[in-house]
């Protein structure tokens, strides 16, 4: 395949803006699409010709059987997959919570790169599934509460497939 082709072959990411594109306009909704076992669920907040406002944003690997110990390294290969990889968001991430035997991983933005209180956090779940939301920190109060994240088109579909390319099992060369 040629490099014209291959990037306009179709991935996840390709297809959740296609159908993001598709439903401009239509308010507050979620978006589900998949491609080869992988799924992008998308809250959507509002969405436009160029971009769209989402309040939280999953991407589901194919399922597989894995064990307890297998998922913890998944969660760990992804978490520094995701670090090196997914540099393009407002803030760089970094790794903030890993417990690979729970299966469980949080990354977060740099908090010297915070912007308004405002930071993004990607979860991962059991080596499966890996879940995006931006919050805002309450100075006053405390806590923090979710809040919309515009994204272009084009960094959601970079998102759509780098999340999922992270999911995918890691290929051994002593098969």
């Amino acid at each position: 395949m040629s490099a014209d082709n291959e990037e306009h072959a179709e991935s996840l990411g390709s297809k959740l803006v296609k159908a993001l594109k598709n439903s401009a306009g239509s308010g507050k909704r979620e978006i589900e699409v998949e491609h080869e076992g992988s799924t992008a669920r998308a809250k959507v907040h509002g969405a436009g010709p160029y971009g769209s406002s989402v309040d939280r944003f999953t991407v589901v690997g194919p399922a597989r059987e894995r064990s307890e110990e297998q998922a913890g390294e998944e969660v760990e290969r992804q978490a520094a997959q995701i670090e090196d990889k997914v540099t393009y968001l407002p803030e760089r991430l970094r790794q903030h919570e890993i417990a690979p035997g729970l299966s469980k991983g949080v990354l977060r933005s740099h908090p010297d790169e915070l912007r308004n209180r405002e930071y993004n956090e990607v979860e991962l779940r059991g080596g499966g599934e890996i879940d995006v939301s931006r919050y805002r920190y309450n100075k006053k109060g405390g806590g923090r509460r979710r809040i919309p994240q515009p994204y272009s088109h084009e960094t959601l579909e970079r998102l759509a497939d780098d999340l999922a390319d992270a999911l995918e099992p890691e290929v051994s060369d002593d098969r």
